[in-house]
């Protein structure tokens, strides 16, 4: 998206289509409206349009003052066919980060210790997480409220194995109802073999033997932005890793996205070994380096040094905010060189890809 006028184009779609549905217009003096379209179009549609732009849709129509008038049967046709695809895109996302991250956290289950939780082998979404505008959308394509919905499964993973297919409903795991994934992860013990999963399919209900494969246990999501949708930013929230929208869609190789989930995951174990939360140069540093260990691993190509050092660098824009806990760029550079040459090195002797310390 180059510029704010863009983003404009498609809000104006977007906001008589909302208007059409809320009644706004025809329940508020126009001083009124135009305070509630703005507030509408800065919580509700910032991070959409965002979505809207990286895929490309936005349409030439001029942006008017204040609210619009009632939006015709065009305009909201039009609406919501860019929210389908805005639909589209968020699942095509959740689809790519959660199986990447699936297979880091299987690869590097031993470097985790006791923080590890079982890996499903599929991405799921829930209706309900999403944006209010979304879920409408959501539910006529994938169904029922509360219920975890399989939009894609990744060969040779337990969901696979066990027999769930895409566009399953997860209804339970072990007799737990869960509507999050990383609980989902959780309510499985590590201690049995195989678990029973419930899932609804064409409007029956099926019991299968999900065979139970552990995995780190930091469960990578999707999140949107809703202070600044241009922001390039992933983080660790507790036990998740949250790729946030803007970013997912900047990295389109999977190999560099790959190390970025990887660097949020050492994040976590660094945490566990340092027995509290820390920050600083040092730790972003260390983070860099376990975090292409942990995507080595995982079968992901290092190959191009030059765009990892280029993804890994994108959080010295918000130096103004956080110059003390990020390393510039000569430090995090020389850490993740000697970090490649490590791996390059451990590759060519054949030996294990375990850091010599973390």
């Amino acid at each position: 998206m180059n510029n704010c006028y863009e983003a404009g184009r498609d809000g104006f779609w977007l906001h008589r289509f909302l208007e059409s549905r809320r009644g706004i217009g025809s329940t508020l003096t126009p001083t009124r409206r135009e305070m509630a379209g703005c507030v509408l179009k800065w919580i509700q549609l910032t991070w959409l349009l965002a979505a809207l732009a990286a895929v490309g849709c936005a349409r030439s129509v001029p942006v008017t003052g204040g609210m619009p008038s009632a939006a015709t049967p065009l305009e909201i046709a039009e609406a919501e066919r860019l929210m389908a695809l805005s639909l589209d895109s968020w699942i095509e996302q959740t689809a790519r980060i959660q199986r990447i991250s699936q297979k880091i956290r299987i690869a590097g289950r031993d470097l985790c210790g006791r923080e590890v939780s079982a890996v499903l082998g599929a991405a799921v979404i829930d209706v309900d997480s999403l944006t209010a505008e979304l879920r409408p959308v959501a539910l006529e394509r994938l169904g029922k409220h509360g219920r975890l919905h399989v939009v894609e499964v990744f060969p040779g993973m337990p969901a696979e194995r066990a027999g769930v297919v895409r566009g399953d409903s997860v209804v339970s795991v072990a007799g737990r109802l869960s509507r999050r994934l990383s609980r989902l992860s959780r309510s499985i013990g590590s201690e049995v073999d195989n678990v029973e999963i419930e899932v609804e399919r064409d409007g029956e209900l099926l019991e299968l033997d999900l065979p139970v494969e552990l995995g780190c246990g930091y469960v990578a999501a999707l999140v949107r932005t809703y202070w600044g949708a241009n922001q390039i930013n992933a983080d660790l929230r507790g036990s998740t890793v949250s790729i946030h929208l803007a970013l997912a869609h900047e990295l389109s190789d999977d190999d560099t996205l790959a190390v970025v989930i990887g660097h949020e995951i050492a994040h976590g174990i660094l945490r566990r070994e340092l027995g509290r939360w820390r920050s600083g140069p040092e730790l972003e540093a260390r983070a860099d380096r376990l975090g292409c260990y942990l995507a080595a691993r995982a079968g992901f190509d290092l190959a191009d040094e030059m765009k990892l050092l280029e993804v890994l660098m994108r959080d010295l824009d918000r130096l103004g905010e956080k110059g003390t806990t990020h390393p510039a760029t000569h430090e995090r550079t020389l850490a993740l060189r000697k970090a490649l040459e490590e791996i390059e090195d451990k590759r060519r002797r054949g030996e294990p890809l375990v850091p010599d310390s973390l």
